[in-house]
């Protein structure tokens, strides 16, 4: 199975919330169509917690448990999409051949 789709976690900057701090969000990306979907976590950070919890190579003790959680969220949804991807195969394979005989 090539990968039809990726998962990221993504710092949504674009609107600060009330508290000055920005949602966390996760990003599912598809290559073919070009597109990509935005879901609300339950995180928030400003953009120094961020990277010192998300992009760093060594996290800070005090951070190790919320990058847990949010790697655990990252690997849930993409198990989540790959047991979709499965359930859909034979949909999309009967489709496309039923255009085929069409054609």
């Amino acid at each position: 199975m090539t990968q039809e789709y990726s998962i990221s976690i993504y710092l949504d900057t674009r609107k600060a919330k009330s508290n000055d701090k920005y949602p966390v969000k996760l990003r599912v990306f598809t290559p073919n169509p070009r597109k990509q979907k935005l879901y609300p976590t339950a995180f928030e950070f400003t953009e120094k917690e961020f990277d010192s919890i998300w992009n760093t190579k060594r996290t800070k003790k005090e951070y190790k448990g919320i990058q847990l959680k949010m790697h655990s969220v990252e690997k849930k949804h993409l198990q989540l999409l790959i047991k979709l991807y499965h359930s859909r195969l034979p949909l999309l394979k009967r489709n496309y051949s039923e255009k085929k005989e069409k054609v």
